[in-house]
């Protein structure tokens, strides 16, 4: 699917803008400021992604029938949305160095077309540099990956996790605290017969041991810069 995006100050006048009309404007022409401003083409379609997972639709942790972690762990394959934006900037080679440096694996820090923060993320930069008589420029493509899941209103699911990167909490170490609620050390968990446990137990989020059919605890994790993508004028 593909569709021709412009910035406000277009005019409407960008929305079948092509390189013959770019080079024209590069040329001298006085399309050449609202072009270099914001004009973008925008493509959509999907990818594929093999991820690991440790729990199921129903937020319970995945397990064998003796409590254990499956081995190999169950793999999950993610179909996403994927937007290609192609717009051209006349950009010095250090703010063209910085721009990739900046945004790529980077995630939405506000709202992009639409998607809330943490669920779009910069996947690819590229750009090639050309000259039309003395007039230089960059011709750029950018691609982003949305994740995440909506319902048929558009307003997010109860849980909207986008990129964060999500762990079962668990462990062989339970916190100790003291009367005021102040964190004292640690103590090794142990089963009913006094042995340390051979397995992780379910922690609770204060960092205590939880009871065997307790709903488990995960822990988010936010491993990705996040970037205003409004800065880059695409909308």
């Amino acid at each position: 699917m593909k569709m021709n995006r412009c910035a406000a100050q277009c005019h409407g006048d960008c929305h079948s803008m092509d390189r013959r009309r770019f080079l024209q404007a590069a040329a001298g022409v006085a399309l050449a400021p609202a072009l270099l401003g914001g004009c973008a083409t925008l493509k959509y379609s999907k990818t594929s992604l093999i991820e690991l997972i440790d729990f199921a639709g129903n937020e319970k942790p995945i397990l064998n029938t003796a409590g254990e972690p499956l081995d190999p762990p169950v793999m999950k394959e993610y179909k996403d949305l994927v937007m290609q934006f192609q717009f051209w900037r006349k950009y010095d080679f250090k703010t063209m160095a910085r721009l990739n440096a900046d945004y790529i694996d980077s995630v939405n820090w506000d709202t992009f077309y639409g998607f809330p923060g943490g669920t779009v993320k910069c996947t690819s930069i590229q750009a090639e540099e050309q000259q039309v008589g003395p007039y230089r420029y960059w011709q750029i493509t950018m691609e982003f990956t949305v994740r995440g899941k909506w319902n048929p209103d558009g307003t997010p699911v109860k849980l909207l996790t986008g990129w964060l990167r999500r762990f079962l909490n668990q462990g062989f170490r339970t916190l100790t605290y003291d009367t005021n609620g102040n964190v004292t050390g640690f103590v090794q968990i142990t089963d009913d017969s006094g042995k340390m446990i051979s397995k992780p137990a379910k922690l609770s989020g204060t960092g205590l041991e939880m009871s065997e059919g307790a709903d488990p605890w995960f822990i988010y994790v936010r491993d990705f810069e996040y970037r205003r993508f409004s800065l880059l004028n695409l909308e």
